[in-house]
């Protein structure tokens, strides 16, 4: 199978998400009141996500309602939702709750499907399902509400704007124009962005519609939500699986008449079991201008169909018909909606987009029939049939929505059915191939897809914290490689498994159990701790029935603890960058939460305003009640900063700020974005600070794309989305006692297409809580300093160093370990100590206070002066007498034009600099390939002396070399490599500022 970043170029998100935090629910915790019910209450809202009983399979009315034995109620789904609907957030459960569907179950069992409304507008994800029956005893009840909502309901922005956002915003996510597309009728609803994942994103009132083609066949259903107030698409993603092409293995670059080696041959559809539905099978003849459905083939009453003329419709149709069979064999039900809707398929399938190929490469679930290409026999593998027509149960049924977690449990539910149906059908020998999706898939790449007994073997999650687990935008937030977690623990579920401490229950059981899931128990935005205690209550529900028991139920919650469902994979992104690495600040220098104010902050806008205080779009604070915000509307070429006021830089300190931002982009294309700069006091250029923050200290993110007139054009920034509030947190020792100041600047495009007015915009850029402090010190006590100024050594080189073991009174006990720092600075209460070089070994064994102790401290850098301290970890920082002797291993450096050392000095490129691949005395240079006349730019930190050494080719003229705006000296005087050398030790360069080398 070809890798996952195939899948992600084929099917790349196009979304502009505005996610203000990353995609993973937070886990539930558990709460009992002593009433008999189990609670279980979602970590960031607080609130109630889940009631059961917490013993047996029902709460009785009597103890549930608080009612007699008599009494029954006439509405027993609304008078439980009353009785706890608070708990789950809801205010007023009669009023803002509006009722869906309901379910009958044959043993008197009720489901009730309700839709959470405010002022009469419903929220997007708001449900809540109460399972009872007639006498209002208490089975479950799950889902979640927006719990205190308080927004306007009338919108600024017209139906008429808000379809041509969602139009123009196709056009552009799809490279087609805004007339190749039909939005549905815009219908106001209410966008709670924690419903769907974890968000500290406003709650927003949209338009939500659905954008589809104008012409049949492009595998678009666009769910779209424009932002009612701004005009900016909130939310949009394709809720059309087309994933299959080019995730198999490379294959003959032919189609086969034969099905892999399983042996599969057409034979007559089976009769329908009941049910008057009609199924119909159609051909497109690999013609991009047939359209859907295309030319009729057959329908149920052809058992042969094509009679062998059209081998993928003859297939086509005899699963079709078998997997509606098998539904209604397993489960009862009546077809995809259950109720006999019309089941249609389309063979030899080409889609009228010029960036497909013909044959069509994929098969899919359009939201209303089944659609296969031709590339591949996707049309006579059963088990593919049964996943898109599966998808289409799951639309009827819980309704989940294609994305994330709730998209990756749709996907898996399709994985499910069709490997049931797979192995049970009597089609074909299935032995070797159980428990593979696809495997009967031959053409240009070839099945199989997944695996859903192991699904490593293909880039697939086993559990929760596998290193496979996928936590980008791609692939709709990974649903496809995420649905791995739900596949293992299906398979466990059914096979066992003695290593994971599970006994299978087999099939039949494990299906009952799902598909009570998948029509009773789920909401749209469900997540995987949604599915983990609604398969345990769906189990515990059904004891008694499909030959399921208590002991079964054990099984079930051993299968979905193996894969960990009830956790979650900690984010890639938004981690919370603390302020110091250990302890508090010390000293706050400045901070500015924007409480009063805009006094230290100085504006350059351009022609439109952009950063101001507050949005005008209502308040967005990292705390208190106000922020910086840079609007990025109205769409033009724009380059805003929000300069702060100067700052003096004390030792060891940080500057620190909280930010929220939402750039346009468009899969890994980023527009616009924003950037961190700083200039030196006595200096007139500005230097990006990005290389002063750590790698896990929220660095920028992208690089913004050239060619759309950005003034940040090629540059790296601060990019896409940020999922929320973050911090980004600035190492400022290399600045200390220089007097600096900071600013934010945001770069818009424009002019993607100077004819229309496509381009795109997302919410801008909020900064709030900019401090600048100091950290504790890791040194408090320099009694054990030495200066090891003699030292001098090629990389490598190494010292020793010996003390007497400090007691905690200085001449008592013992220590555990010893903490080793150093500095390149000289010693006072302030000094800045590091620890990451140079790399010390043979950490002494603990010995008693007062007895000597010896280490080697290796990786010493050339010409650099070291001050060392030593103190016991856990003791106070008292130290011995300290001595150093330097190993025999020191010794004069020599140069080496040879090389750099980026990880050193930490390089910053601008222009064209590449790292040379060649062989010889320039191999793993730094090389620029610009034409004459061109300049460029390297950044780095110096140590207290450095040479730098350059090479012109021989078609090139002059070299001038300028560094920190000093003059221009021509590479023209070369030694006897060949290279030109100049050697900088003067004050100006004795310290680990930033310098720029042009």
């Amino acid at each position: 199978m070809s890798t996952h970043r195939r899948l992600l170029q084929t099917f790349s998100v196009i979304v502009i998400l505005s996610m203000m935090f990353s995609g993973f629910s937070l886990p539930v915790v558990s709460a009992q009141e002593g009433d008999g019910i189990e609670r279980q209450v979602n970590a960031q809202t607080g609130k109630v996500s889940f009631i059961g009983p917490e013993n047996g399979r029902m709460v009785p009315a009597t103890k549930a309602l608080g009612i007699s034995p008599s009494a029954r109620p006439a509405d027993p789904g609304m008078a439980l939702a009353k009785r706890f609907g608070p708990e789950f957030g809801l205010k007023d459960p009669a009023r803002d709750l509006t009722g869906l569907k309901t379910n009958l179950s044959a043993n008197g069992r009720r489901m009730f499907r309700y839709q959470q409304n405010y002022e009469g507008v419903p929220v997007m994800g708001g449900e809540l399902i109460v399972n009872t029956n007639g006498n209002g005893d208490l089975y479950s009840m799950n889902g979640e509400i927006s719990p205190d909502l308080s927004l306007s309901t009338q919108p600024t922005v017209d139906p008429g704007q808000a379809q041509q956002a969602a139009l123009e915003g196709a056009a552009r996510w799809y490279q087609k124009g805004p007339e190749d597309f039909v939005a549905s009728t815009p219908e106001l609803w209410i966008f709670d962005e924690s419903l769907l994942q974890p968000s500290t994103r406003p709650v927003e009132l949209v338009w939500r519609m659905e954008v589809t083609p104008k012409e049949e066949g492009m595998p678009v259903r666009e769910l779209v939500l424009v932002n009612a107030e701004r005009g900016s698409v909130s939310l949009h993603f394709n809720q059309i699986d087309t994933a299959w092409g080019e995730t198999g293995t490379a294959g003959s670059g032919t189609t086969s008449s034969a099905i892999s080696t399983r042996n599969h041959v057409p034979k007559a559809s089976a009769g329908l079991q009941a049910g008057s539905v009609v199924i119909e099978t159609y051909t497109g003849n690999n013609s991009r201008t047939t359209g859907l459905p295309g030319e009729f083939v057959c329908d149920q009453s052809m058992p042969l169909c094509s009679n062998g003329d059209d081998l993928d419709a003859d297939y086509a149709q005899a699963y079709a018909i078998g997997t509606y069979n098998f539904y209604y064999d397993e489960h009862g039900r009546l077809g995809i909606d259950d109720n006999n809707m019309d089941i249609i398929s389309t063979v030899d399938y080409c889609d009228d987009d010029i960036r497909e190929a013909c044959p069509y490469d994929n098969a899919y679930w359009s939201g209303a029939q089944m659609v296969y290409g031709s590339s591949e026999t996707y049309a006579r593998a059963d088990d593919i049939v049964t996943h898109e027509l599966t998808h289409g149960v799951t639309q009827y049924a819980s309704n989940l929505f294609y994305y994330y977690q709730s998209g990756a449990i749709n996907e898996s539910f399709s994985d499910l059915w069709a490997e049931y149906y797979d192995q049970s059908n009597g089609q074909g020998s299935d032995a070797g191939y159980e428990w593979l999706i696809g495997e009967d898939v031959v053409g240009v790449y070839d099945g199989p897809f997944r695996s859903m007994s192991n699904p490593p073997a293909y880039g697939d999650p086993d559990r929760m914290s596998h290193g496979f687990y996928y936590t980008g935008t791609g692939d709709n937030g990974g649903v496809h490689y995420n649905s791995g977690i739900n596949n293992k623990a299906v398979y466990l579920m059914v096979e066992g498994d003695a290593s994971s401490g599970v006994t299978g229950i087999g099939w039949e059981k494990s299906a009952a159990i799902y598909y009570e899931v998948n029509t009773n128990m789920l909401t749209s935005g469900a997540d995987y701790s949604d599915l983990y205690y609604a398969l345990q209550q769906a189990c515990s529900n059904l004891i008694g029935e499909n030959g399921i028991t208590g002991d079964d139920c054990v099984e079930v919650k051993d299968a979905i603890d193996a894969v960990e469902m009830n956790t979650q994979p900690e984010p890639s992104f938004n981690t919370d960058v603390p302020y110091c690495d250990a302890g508090d600040p010390v000293a706050t220098v400045f901070s500015d939460s924007l409480e009063s104010g805009t006094g230290n902050w100085t504006f350059s806008n351009g022609a439109h305003q952009r950063w101001q205080l507050d949005s005008i779009y209502g308040p967005y604070a990292h705390s208190g009640a106000h922020s910086l915000y840079a609007n990025d509307l109205p769409v033009e070429v724009t380059d805003a900063i929000a300069q702060l006021t100067p700052v003096t830089i004390p030792n060891n300190a940080y500057l620190h700020f909280s930010h929220a931002y939402e750039f346009d982009t468009i899969g890994s294309t980023y527009y616009d974005g924003g950037v961190l700069e700083y200039r030196i006091a006595g200096q007139s250029n500005w230097i990006d600070a990005d290389y002063l923050i750590g790698l896990n200290d929220n660095k920028y993110k992208g690089t913004i794309a050239t060619g759309y007139n950005n003034p940040l054009a090629d540059h790296p920034a601060f990019v896409g989305a940020s999922h929320g509030y973050i911090n980004t947190r600035v190492n400022l020792s290399t600045l200390a006692g220089k007097i600096v100041t900071f600013r934010w600047r945001m770069g818009l495009d424009r002019d993607r297409d100077v004819e229309d007015d496509t381009d795109g915009y997302g919410w801008g850029w909020w900064v709030d809580d900019v401090k600048v402090y100091r950290c504790p010190l890791d040194m408090v006590a320099p009694a054990a300093i030495i200066d090891l100024s003699a030292v001098t050594g090629t990389t490598g080189g190494t010292v020793d160093l010996s003390w007497t073991a400090p007691g905690d009174d200085g001449a008592t006990g013992t220590a555990s370990s010893y903490l080793v720092r150093y500095s390149s600075s000289a010693i006072t209460d302030e000094t800045t100590w590091n620890a990451a070089t140079p790399v010390t070994s043979g950490i002494p064994t603990p010995l008693v206070a007062g007895s000597a102790q010896t280490m080697t401290v290796s990786g010493l850098v050339p010409e650099q002066t070291y001050y060392f301290a030593v103190r016991a970890q856990d003791e106070e920082p008292n130290q011995g007498a300290l001595s150093n002797s330097p190993s025999a291993a020191a010794q004069s450096c020599t140069a080496n034009p040879g090389t750099y050392d980026d990880a050193y000095v930490g390089w910053i490129y601008t222009g064209s600099w590449s790292t040379y691949s060649g062989s010889g005395p320039l191999n793993n240079t730094m090389h620029y390939t610009n034409a004459t006349g061109a300049t460029a730019s390297l950044k780095f930190q110096a140590p207290a002396k450095f040479i730098l050494y350059f090479q012109k080719a021989a078609n090139r003229s002059n070299i001038l070399v300028s560094v920190d705006g000093g003059a221009a000296v021509p590479v023209n005087a070369y030694n006897s490599t060949g290279l030109w050398q100049q050697t900088y030790t003067s004050a100006m360069y004795s310290d680990t500022n930033s310098h720029t080398v042009t």
